[in-house]
């Protein structure tokens, strides 16, 4: 039997997806499963850590913080037969839409049969530490936007309008930096709104802020926002719903799969796959074709 985990987001109430797949998994002759719920913020990445070595499965049933926290626990235990798992029950989603349209019985069938597949993650180095992303680092304004989310929550406010609210807010008080990087080498130096580092394409509830970045590239595909307003970011916005180029002289697109950032101001924040970092990053890389993911 497969030795399947499902570690779920306990702050929010299951789908009636994620209840089913969970059923049919649990019906099935050939898995051997367990079901834990999260009890605290990081407790998944605690969780993923104790279940690496002994089951053959992790699944991350929640949206993109989930599976974020999932991911750094399987990685700091670096297991030989373990692959991760994607139950999108989030609010966004957004590394979903990467994949394949969520279907239960497909995904219980890919489980019995063990159907993995290989793809690239991402490694953020810090002057404390390191932590891996599946879908997107972003620094600057994305890191803003999710220190206001987390304010919001606290106050009761969650989904899509306070995720716009957010929106406003940031750019109402956010302060462009200069940026130094070093991508692959070359460098680029410039004063920029956000930079995105992109395995999956989509952030923000669906905005595509790189139409083509992969999972198996061996690159992170990086977006540069200049300096814009808030006017031309929301006219652009149709454009990043509907995953088109845009075309902007104020907007770069690049890809490397090593990033080093020089003498960034301290007050430059980083989020990643929608969590906050405030500690210093130093580089960020791509660990390429090292991800057995089954969705």
């Amino acid at each position: 039997m497969i030795r399947v985990g499902f570690i779920v987001n306990g702050a929010k109430k299951q789908s009636e997806r994620a209840l089913n797949t969970i059923e049919l998994a649990q019906k099935s002759p050939r898995l051997e499963v367990e079901v834990a719920t999260t009890e605290y913020p990081r407790h998944a990445i605690e969780l993923a850590k104790n279940w690496s070595k002994s089951k053959q499965v992790l699944i991350a049933v929640g949206g993109d913080g989930t599976c974020n926290e999932v991911l750094n626990g399987w990685h700091q235990t670096q297991p030989e037969c373990c692959a991760i798992g994607v139950l999108p029950d989030g609010t966004g989603n957004d590394f979903q839409r990467m994949l394949n349209p969520f279907d239960p019985r497909v995904f219980v069938y890919n489980l019995e049969a063990l159907n993995v597949k290989q793809v690239d993650y991402g490694l953020v180095e810090m002057n404390s530490g390191e932590r891996v992303f599946l879908n997107i680092a972003d620094l600057g304004f994305g890191a803003k936007v999710v220190q206001l989310l987390e304010r919001q929550r606290n106050k009761g406010l969650r989904g899509k309008l306070s995720y716009s609210m957010a929106i406003v807010r940031a750019f109402l008080s956010y302060r462009k930096r200069k940026v130094q990087l070093l991508l692959n080498g070359e460098s680029w130096e410039g004063k920029a709104l956000l930079i995105a580092f992109c395995n999956g394409r989509d952030f923000g509830y669906g905005l595509t802020i790189h139409p083509e970045a992969s999972l198996n590239s061996g690159d992170l595909g990086i977006t540069i926002v200049g300096d814009v307003s808030l006017l031309t970011y929301a006219s652009k916005l149709g454009d990043l719903k509907n995953g088109r180029h845009i075309r902007h002289k104020q907007l770069t697109y690049a890809s490397a799969s090593d990033i080093e950032f020089q003498d960034l101001h301290p007050t430059l924040h980083m989020e990643v796959d929608g969590e906050l970092v405030t500690d210093q990053v130093k580089r960020l890389r791509v660990i390429s074709n090292k991800l057995p993911l089954i969705y």
